[in-house]
């Protein structure tokens, strides 16, 4: 049996959902990547890595939930915070049945591991705590496909200034398990394939349903390419594959 599943990522909502971050109507784009999710009627799951809010306020968490809602494909909608985030609006606002607040994903022959990355500062950590977690949550029989916010590998430009600060220790995790095929992450803005140095496992980074990075700039800049997500699909082999989808 094919699995499908979307990633989604930062959104950075305002309460109003008019404005605009950096030119771009961020909420016209979500719904504009919703509704395209929604006609793939192929989809099992969504995945969100976080980064909801620019403005940190109740009413863009409102927002958000409200589109998944209307204009999303009624299908189940699983979670993690981004620097921008806070988990307890998590709690308070993804209380509609949509919202699934499992962390461990379990397929016939794979688990897809949601970690959380989330730290007092921009930049990320995997904590003790979460390696811990995530060492009780892995089946070693199935394939492992990780998600999480940040980056744990530099990308070439100015969001490494807030990374994944101990790549090391998420590295050293990563070297017990043989079953770890894939690395899915936002938080970047941008589509990217990388490798990570542990066992060549594939990290794949996910457009931002916002506005994509200038690449070259040494702030953030809007590159004006389009608002976009990464679909995934698992076949019928076990094959995990996976692309960055644009709006036309």
């Amino acid at each position: 049996m094919t699995v499908s599943f979307v990633q989604i990522s930062d959104c950075h909502l305002f309460s109003d959902r008019q404005a605009c971050h950096h030119d771009a109507n961020v909420y016209d784009n979500l719904v504009k990547v919703l509704i395209e999710i929604k006609n793939n009627q192929s989809i099992d799951f969504i995945v969100f890595t976080g980064d909801l809010t620019q403005d940190h306020s109740d009413g863009a968490y409102q927002l958000f939930t409200e589109a998944i809602k209307r204009y999303g494909p009624n299908k189940p909608v699983y979670y993690l915070a981004g620097n921008h985030d806070e988990l307890a609006k998590f709690c308070q606002f993804f209380t509609d049945d949509v919202f699934c607040h499992e962390k461990t994903i379990d397929l016939a022959h794979w688990q897809i591991q949601l970690i959380n990355t989330k730290s007092a500062t921009p930049a990320g950590v995997f904590s003790a705590e979460e390696a811990a977690r995530l060492a009780e949550s892995i089946n070693p029989v199935k394939y492992q496909c990780i998600l999480m916010h940040h980056h744990p590998k530099h990308v070439g430009y100015f969001i490494d200034k807030h990374p994944l600060v101990n790549p090391e220790f998420f590295n050293q995790f990563l070297a017990k398990y043989d079953n770890i095929q894939a690395i899915a992450c936002g938080h970047v803005h941008n589509a990217m394939t990388l490798s990570l140095d542990v066992n060549d496992i594939p990290l794949f980074t996910c457009p931002a349903t916002s506005i994509q990075f200038d690449k070259t700039a040494a702030t953030l800049v809007n590159s004006h390419l389009p608002a976009g997500y990464r679909l995934f699909t698992i076949d019928t082999n076990n094959v995990l594959t996976t692309e960055a989808v644009f709006l036309s």
